[in-house]
Formats: structure tokens, sequence, C-alpha cells
């Protein structure tokens, strides 16, 4: 029989990303940057044996058995999985778990925030988190429309310039009295 206990896999709440960007907004000169994981759930590792059936027309020998050494998409696992790896990942370099909520980490003066298989980096010193996590994992940026232009999702936000971006599917626009923060394209995406 197999267990599916150890399922859920923390995000970070829209009110601690939305504390987050009002701490950028008040210091100006802060980064964020928004990246997907690609394949993120393939990169748990299984923490007690699973056996599974091979595919339709894949013949083993009835003394053999599959068994699963990583997660595959589809298992109730596999997002906890994920979470523990990049969790792990993120102590090792110096990162804390946020004992308010466990889909931020921080250190220093940069924050990272989990959200499935988004990864939302904000602060100081983004570059060196990117470049550890470039090492781990295949990642890419997000990237939005903005005046049929494809740019990336990266907001580097100075005082007195007026920028525009998406993260989480809010809307951002950044100037100089700070951040705006709306749900505008998903509001009119429902309507």
């Amino acid at each position: 029989q197999v267990h599916y206990d150890e399922t859920y896999s923390p995000t970070v709440s829209y009110e601690t990303l939305k504390l987050v960007l009002a701490s950028v907004a008040a210091t100006g000169g802060q980064r964020v940057y928004q990246f997907r994981i690609n394949n993120c759930y393939l990169q748990g590792s299984v923490d007690r044996y699973i056996y599974v059936n091979p595919p339709p027309g894949i013949e083993i020998k009835d003394d053999h058995v599959w068994s699963l050494d990583y997660c595959m998409p589809g298992m109730k696992q596999a997002s906890r999985q994920w979470y523990l790896r990049i969790k792990g990942l993120l102590k090792d370099n110096g990162f804390s778990e946020s004992s308010y909520d466990p889909g931020l980490f921080c250190k220093d003066d940069c924050y990272i925030m989990l959200y499935s298989d988004i990864v939302i980096v904000a602060g100081m010193s983004v570059e060196h988190v990117e470049s550890f996590l470039k090492k781990q994992f295949s990642m890419e940026y997000l990237t939005y429309e903005y005046h049929n232009e494809v740019l990336p999702d990266v907001v580097d936000y100075h005082i007195g310039e007026e920028r525009s971006s998406k993260i989480l599917g809010m809307n951002m626009n950044f100037n100089d009295r700070g951040i705006t923060l709306t749900m505008k394209d998903a509001i009119t995406r429902a309507v």
C-alpha cells in the first residue's frame, strides 16, 4: 500500500509577497527576479521504496520489480519532495526559513519566495542566488508582453523611474511613490 502522508508543499502567501515587495519599494535600488524551474517535480528524490508497474508493452521477468529513485509528475509526494530539495539547498547556502511563512527564505538583504515551480528572488544580491540556482537546476526567466516586446520579468527599480512588471499574476507598477499592485489582468481574463 502506498502512503500518501506528507504531501504538503508550502508556497509563499500573497501577504508575504506584498510585504517583501513593500520592503523593496521602501529601500529602492533592489532587484526582483522571477524564475521557473524546469521539471521541478522530477528534482526531488524518493525517501522510501515505491514500486511501480512497467508501462504497457514493456516486459520484465517475473522475479524483477521496478523501483523509483526520483519523483515523477503525478505522484502525490512530488511537490513535497521538490520543496524539501530546494529547502535543503537554500539552507546549505546560508538562507533561513521564515517562521511566519515556510515559503519565504532570508539571508542578509536577500529574500527567496517559493511558489510551486516559481522562485522569486528579491534584494540586493540576487545575482549570487541566480548563479547557485543555475548550477543545480535548469531554469528560465519568466517573460511578459510589454508594448509588443518580450522582456524578462526582472525589475531593477530606482527612485524616479517608472516601470511595470508582473509577478505571480499580479501587475506591479513601480514609480517614485512606490509600488502599486493590482490584479487587473486576472480580473479582465475572468470577465
